[in-house]
């Protein structure tokens, strides 16, 4: 006969054939030199150890070995995308890169999906086409080298792990990101071009993007007369941009002109 010894490591318990105890029970397996066991019930996150040992006609016992030892798993792996950002935009985006993490078991292996949600076509690894899911590098950090990106286009990437279980991530809704290569464009509506005046405060304007949308305005003032250029606080030779308050709608406050010098505001 051949006879069966199942032990949970973490709780020092061993299956006795109908409840986990605190007791060693060897139980007696069918067949013999081709043999079975009905399996208990395992508890995912666990460790057991299983040892065997045959017994002959004569009733003399195998010598128990050290036996082998399993994780039971049923918990699926996580992965997430870290670039590109959930709702970004990107001028630039060559490598493709996330983690995964598995609670008990090594991630075998991480796979990415990238939709153009304009055409509803995906990166098949070396043209647009049929819904495909591509190997990364690596696991608990991956990358992934970037197709060409189409400015004006939304695309969503997800990811999916399998750990060495075989247990399957449930795919989210991944990261959506929009590629923007088009430049933003701003004006100086006051003062107008070739004005006189005897009096200025405040310098305004206005700035827009078709896609991103703008971020930040800045001004550069120069004393064409002087050749020198207001960093904030000064007129210096060295040229700087300074931040306006505002972005669509921007103003830059400034009163420290001299009367009868010329200036280029951009």
């Amino acid at each position: 006969s051949v006879k069966i010894n199942l032990k949970n490591e973490n709780d020092t318990t061993y299956w006795n054939g109908g409840a986990w105890t605190g007791t060693s029970v060897w139980l007696t397996c069918v067949g013999t030199s081709a043999w079975t066991f009905n399996s208990p019930s395992y508890t995912s996150g666990k460790i057991y150890l299983v040892k065997t040992k045959a017994v002959d006609s004569a009733t003399n016992e195998e010598t128990v070995g050290s036996g082998r030892s399993f994780t039971y798993d049923t918990t699926e792996p996580v992965s997430s995308i870290i670039n590109p950002a959930n709702n970004s935009y990107k001028n630039s985006l060559t490598v493709i890169s996330g983690t995964s993490s598995d609670n008990s078991n090594i991630i075998n292996n991480v796979k990415i999906n990238i939709k153009n949600t304009v055409d509803t076509t995906y990166w098949t690894g070396s043209t647009w086409g049929a819904d495909t899911w591509l190997n990364v590098s690596g696991t608990t950090n991956w990358s992934y080298g970037a197709p060409g990106w189409t400015s004006g286009t939304t695309y969503i990437i997800k990811s999916r792990a399998t750990d060495s279980a075989g247990n399957v991530e449930t795919v989210g809704g991944g990261n959506t990101f929009t590629y923007d290569t088009g430049l933003p464009t701003s004006s100086v509506t006051y003062p107008t071009d070739g004005s006189t005046l005897k009096a200025l405060t405040t310098i305004s304007g206005s700035s827009s993007d078709g896609l991103s949308g703008v971020s930040l305005v800045k001004v550069q003032i120069n004393n064409v007369s002087d050749g020198t250029y207001w960093t904030g606080t000064t007129w210096s030779t060295n040229s700087g941009w300074l931040d306006a308050t505002g972005t669509t709608s921007w103003t830059y406050g400034l009163s420290s002109w001299t009367n009868g010098k010329s200036y280029v505001i951009k």
